[in-house]
């Protein structure tokens, strides 16, 4: 006597199939999830295979590794000749000495950046403080260059003083000037 199953399977290959198949009805019940309950559930299902292990030239003890830049950059930091380095460092000395600093530094300059609004109209020059925030780092290095020549030479681009207005109109002023036009 069959009880209706056509192609009965063993209870392990099922258990195999309900883990490993997934159905509309998980489908449907992770959507209905919450953000946070839904990556729960699919990282349940998806571990991941990230190995946090860090590799350098074979070594993964971090002791080693340091040993290992260690020894690979001293060379590089060591001075070739030692008369020249100490006339060179003299040289340093005397020329600190005198320094009387600049006025703008890049982390200034780069500060002042991020901390500018976004989403306003850019100046004559086409730059917006979306470009500043989004261009390479390297661009507060050549902006402070510029902005210490300005000042040890005491001049400024009369560019840099061009500019324009465009007023926009904003809540009750729009709707009156729509509503004079309409009537």
């Amino acid at each position: 006597m069959k009880l209706g199953i056509s192609n009965p399977r063993p209870i392990s290959k099922e258990r195999v199939r309900e883990r490993d198949v997934f159905t509309n009805e998980l489908h449907d019940a992770l959507l209905r999830k919450t953000s946070k309950d839904f990556w729960k559930s699919w990282k349940s299902k998806f571990p991941s295979k990230v190995s946090n292990i860090i590799n350098v030239d074979r070594l993964v003890d971090e002791i080693e590794i340091v040993k290992h830049f260690a020894a690979h950059f001293e060379p590089v930091c060591t001075p070739h000749n030692s008369v020249r380095n100490k006339e060179l460092q003299s040289q340093y000395l005397v020329t600190r000495g005198n320094y009387l600093g600049d006025m703008f530094d890049v982390g200034l300059l780069r500060k002042l950046a991020m901390e500018m609004g976004t989403g306003k109209a850019a100046g004559m020059g086409g730059v917006t403080a979306e470009h500043l925030k989004n261009s390479h780092p390297i661009i507060f290095t050549i902006l402070c260059k510029l902005f210490n020549q300005c000042l040890l030479i005491g001049w400024v681009s009369p560019a840099f003083s061009v500019s324009y207005t465009v007023p926009v109109p904003k809540g009750e002023l729009l709707t009156k000037n729509d509503h004079q036009f309409n009537t």
